[in-house]
């Protein structure tokens, strides 16, 4: 067998995993269909260049991962709001990058400090921790508004006269809505909801420049350097000060 060994499983009635194996180490990706919202936000969460992730088409499949490319970060799973994405190391469920090391990409991702939404029709927890707004243009037609409703997994859309009100405590921010308008109705990420008091990893600033437009991205990253830049300088000032 030729190392790293990679492979596709599918386990009834909705589980892929997506196994590398080297030697003695192996890594399980592993998606439940069952728990997946069909958000989209692994697509873009995913740090690695190219299309690791994207959207399926098979019934019960909504994404697909590309074992060839797929690292087993984790990253995806970590981001996953409906916890649908698992990762197992060694058959342990981990996320190296949230373990603390002192190794320089471990620890790498940050703590949420958003809220627990509910699925629609199950009540399944889903993690809201991206703010925002949607885009809902103009005459957009009556099929597509109620396209947009059904795919919106925490009702945070209803039709609302000639137009689709949109209840923004119960929006992520996901691209089901869009998905589901052939890209009509265009979400716009602003804010993630982690907490930065430590700064942003590579790895961090890579998942936002993705997640976000440019502009957005770029006054995140800014915001938080300048302000660890000042807290770095006020240290440095209190410590000579206490000499």
């Amino acid at each position: 067998m030729a190392f790293p060994a990679r492979t596709k499983d599918f386990r009834p009635p909705a589980t892929w995993t997506y196994t590398i194996k080297v030697l003695n180490h192996q890594r399980n990706l592993e998606y439940n269909g069952e728990k997946c919202v069909g958000c989209g936000l692994c697509i873009h969460a995913c740090p690695m260049d190219g299309k690791v992730i994207s959207w399926g088409t098979a019934p019960g499949e909504r994404i697909l991962v590309d074992v060839e490319k797929c690292v087993h970060c984790g990253v995806c799973a970590y981001f996953c709001p409906a916890g649908a994405l698992k990762l197992f190391i060694n058959g342990e469920e981990r996320i190296e990058l949230k373990e603390p090391a002192d190794e320089i990409e471990r620890h790498s991702l940050p703590d949420f400090k958003g809220e627990t939404l509910a699925h629609k029709e199950t009540g399944a927890p889903i993690r809201k921790y991206l703010r925002g707004s949607l885009h809902v243009p103009a005459g957009l037609d009556e099929a597509a508004k109620r396209a947009a409703v059904a795919a919106c997994p925490t009702g945070a859309l209803e039709l609302a006269g000639d137009g689709l009100a949109v209840d923004e405590h119960k929006c992520f921010y996901c691209d089901a809505c869009s998905r589901a308008t052939g890209d009509r109705i265009q979400p716009r990420r602003t804010l993630l909801l982690v907490d930065m008091a430590d700064g942003i990893s590579p790895v961090v600033k890579r998942i936002i420049e993705r997640l976000m437009d440019e502009q957005a991205a770029a006054r995140i990253i800014k915001g938080v350097d300048q302000y660890k830049a000042r807290d770095k300088a006020k240290a440095l000032l209190e410590g000579v000060g206490s000499q």
